[in-house]
């Protein structure tokens, strides 16, 4: 029973480290995410694409994408703090908020629309097979793009 005992104390001091550690850390800068998840997406790119103008291509391309994945990031960040500030006020009108609703919907599609023509020139660019090793990177990312830092919205 005590060698039991002695065991689930492990794993609880183990379990408590953890929780320690994860709420100890920084939370991440989504723009400074979207920095690093392009940079190993050029990495990957100088790694598997060996035709030195495709890989040219491909960088600049990598670099438009950012920016746009940046960009979008920005305003996305925008419209949820100014989302945030009319929902917190009571006489906010309906009018008010389908404007602002209205407004990123278009920064939203533009961006959107930017974001699927960098990815078709890349595809474009690559080989079937360069593109399986590339994509994933690209994945990365796209999902970090909506990330938010937490007192973003001001709650």
């Amino acid at each position: 029973m005590l060698i039991g005992f002695r065991k689930y104390r492990v794993y609880l001091i183990v379990a408590i480290g953890l929780v320690i550690a994860g709420c100890a850390s920084e939370p991440v800068d989504p723009q400074q995410e979207i920095k690093a998840n392009m940079q190993v997406m050029r990495d990957a790119v100088i790694d598997t694409v060996k035709d030195k103008q495709r890989q040219r291509t491909l960088i600049d391309l990598t670099r438009l994408l950012e920016k746009s994945l940046a960009e979008y990031n920005r305003a996305y960040s925008n419209f949820a703090s100014e989302f945030g500030k009319l929902n917190r006020k009571y006489d906010t009108s309906r009018a008010k908020l389908e404007e602002l609703h209205d407004s990123f919907r278009e920064t939203r599609k533009s961006a959107m629309n930017e974001v699927t023509r960098i990815h078709f020139e890349m595809v474009a660019n690559t080989s079937e097979d360069e593109w399986k090793k590339i994509v994933k990177k690209e994945i990365e990312a796209i999902k970090s793009v909506r990330q938010l830092p937490e007192d973003q919205l001001g709650v």
